[in-house]
């Protein structure tokens, strides 16, 4: 009689009893219960819900949406069962495959259960605090000893995370602190740390209807993607050679994505969000708690109220690059949109309501703004208020009752960023709209997703303790002062930084973050340039190769490089 493969589900929610060795058989029996390895971060590709090829809703994996048909159309009817399309790959089978096949995500890096810790730590001698801490790139080991970690990239990341957890555990054996139950089954203290998670069948994460009628993925596959986007880049940097501090980065996104996917399908359905939250105990659960809370909140987009009173200083409240050759300024009371050849303005639209700039879609038609906690969509080819933007990501942060919440209208949810106090300092999108920077005034937050509300990296916070060049207005370089005059050019640049409002982000194509943070630009962490010329607000473009600043009277435009120069200059007096 053949032996029945434990069934993938104990991966998520193990029995009470043995858990550990339930976890551990359905890690192992993974691949003879997979229908196939899942590496697309994308879900759908429309908003009809067509899945992705690749993604974890995968027709190829799991079977096609509609009974005995191929996803291109080729094959279509009963005679055709049991045949894989040579065009779209998608076998001819019955639909309701979906709700029994499984798929597998090849890890790049090792993984730690949350049910597991106790037993890692058992293992080696230490707490489950420790344990956790290392898993999570909190702390190193040093000559067996766990040494907390600087935070913003500490050189000693080497020594920290999963596959140094899974280093020792292969030096330590099966011992006598081993459970007798997992030594009979044949499995050893490195199988702790994991290599592959389990995809669940589609028909267990079905597509919500939005308003509209489109139709968009839950929270459980939500919390895949992310997995899966951390995963694929990853994998890009080991594929490349890269092992350094930015692989560690990734790695933590990897295990913080991969805790939140366990934490997610953990629980039982309708499980309040208390049930969700880290296990007490562990000094990261500040850092970890993404997923807090998800309080329905009001985010419908409509028309802002009517301006009222007077206006503002006409100092510039946002801009951002609108394709390649024309860039958005927004003033209180006007959005203005400018040629970057000649420095024409091409439109302009009233602003009926003091709102902020967030974004700006990939094409440059819509624009997002907040204003009082809520969101609005300015279409900017005809001026006006929309409750849409197709392709456009709808997300951004805002305050309410004393707290900050990502606010995402695409998916029509909340979740509370609990890093970041209050009172936003610093709030930028990237680009590309996928990722959220959002700071509070003592330098806590850091980046988001868009979609999911999960960190990918806390900056951490730098520190100009280096004398680097200063930019002048008129593009002249200003060479870094000498170490005996560094201490009262400090002194210069906190007034300077005083008034400063102009943040900006990307991550490059390179793979490289640059941040404009109030004067400064920084690349990869490091201080490359200080700005002479007071800004209050900058973007970057989609490439992250070149920066808009705008200072009260002027929009510059930079060139990011080796050596970051001013390509173009533009008065905003006539503006």
């Amino acid at each position: 009689m053949p032996t029945q493969v434990p069934e993938p589900t104990a991966f998520f929610r193990p029995p009470r009893t043995s858990p550990e060795l339930a976890i551990l058989e359905a890690a192992r029996a993974l691949r003879g219960r997979s229908s196939g390895e899942i590496t697309g971060v994308l879900l759908t590709e429309d908003n009809e819900g067509t899945p992705s090829p690749q993604g974890a809703l995968s027709e190829v994996v799991f079977g096609p949406v509609r009974d005995f048909r191929c996803a291109c159309g080729k094959l279509v009817g009963p005679e055709h069962a049991g045949a894989r399309c040579p065009l779209c790959h998608v076998e001819c089978i019955a639909s309701s495959a979906r709700a029994e096949r499984w798929g597998h995500v090849a890890a790049s890096g090792g993984l730690v259960h949350r049910a597991l810790g106790r037993l890692v730590a058992r293992c080696l001698g230490w707490t489950e605090e420790h344990v956790w801490q290392v898993a999570f790139f909190q702390a190193c080991v040093e000559e067996g000893e766990v040494v907390p970690l600087m935070p913003g990239g500490d050189p000693r990341m080497a020594d920290s995370g999963p596959e140094q957890l899974r280093r020792l555990l292969s030096e330590k054996g099966v011992g006598a602190d081993w459970p007798a139950e997992l030594a009979a089954a044949g499995f050893t203290p490195r199988e702790l740390i994991l290599d592959e998670v389990p995809v669940t069948p589609p028909a267990q994460r079905p597509l919500n209807r939005m308003p509209g009628g489109a139709r968009m993925p839950g929270l459980d596959s939500v919390r895949y993607q992310e997995l899966l986007a951390s995963n694929g880049r990853l994998r890009a940097m080991r594929e490349a050679g890269r092992e350094d501090v930015y692989s560690d980065f990734e790695h933590l996104a990897l295990q913080t994505a991969f805790d939140a996917l366990c934490v997610q399908l953990g629980a039982e359905p309708g499980a309040p969000p208390e049930e969700r939250s880290v296990r007490p105990g562990m000094t990261f659960s500040r850092e970890a708690r993404y997923w807090l809370r998800d309080d329905r909140m009001d985010v419908e987009l409509f028309p802002p109220p009517p301006f009222e009173g007077e206006a503002e200083t006409q100092r510039p409240t946002g801009c951002a690059f609108l394709g390649q050759d024309a860039a958005l300024v927004c003033f209180p009371s006007v959005a203005v949109i400018l040629g970057l050849d000649d420095g024409q303005v091409r439109a302009t639209h009233e602003l009926p309501s003091p709102v902020r700039l967030v974004a700006v879609s990939p094409e440059g038609a819509h624009a997002l703004f907040t204003f009082d906690g809520e969101l609005h969509v300015l279409d900017l080819r005809d001026g006006t208020w929309v409750t849409d933007a197709p392709g456009m990501s709808l997300a951004a942060a805002v305050e309410r009752a004393g707290s900050v919440y990502l606010a995402n209208a695409r998916v029509d949810s909340t979740v509370e960023l609990v890093e970041v106090r209050k009172y936003l300092q610093r709030q930028a999108t990237s680009p590309d709209g996928r990722l959220l920077w959002a700071e509070d005034r003592s330098g806590r937050g850091g980046v988001y997703s868009v979609d999911t509300g999960l960190r990918w990296v806390d900056r951490g916070g730098w520190r100009l303790d280096t004398p680097v060049p200063k930019l002048q207005a008129d593009g002249t370089v200003t060479p870094a002062p000498t170490e005996e005059d560094f201490t009262e050019d400090l002194e210069h640049f906190a007034k300077e930084h005083g008034g400063r409002t102009d943040s900006a982000f990307t991550l490059g194509a390179d793979g490289r973050w640059r941040f404009l943070d109030l004067g400064l630009l920084v690349v990869d962490g490091a201080p490359v340039r200080r700005l002479a010329f007071q800004g209050s607000a900058g973007a970057f473009d989609i490439t992250g190769e070149r920066l808009l600043i705008a200072s009260e009277d002027s929009l510059f435009l930079l060139e990011v490089g080796q050596e970051p120069r001013i390509l173009r200059r533009f008065p905003l007096s006539p503006v």
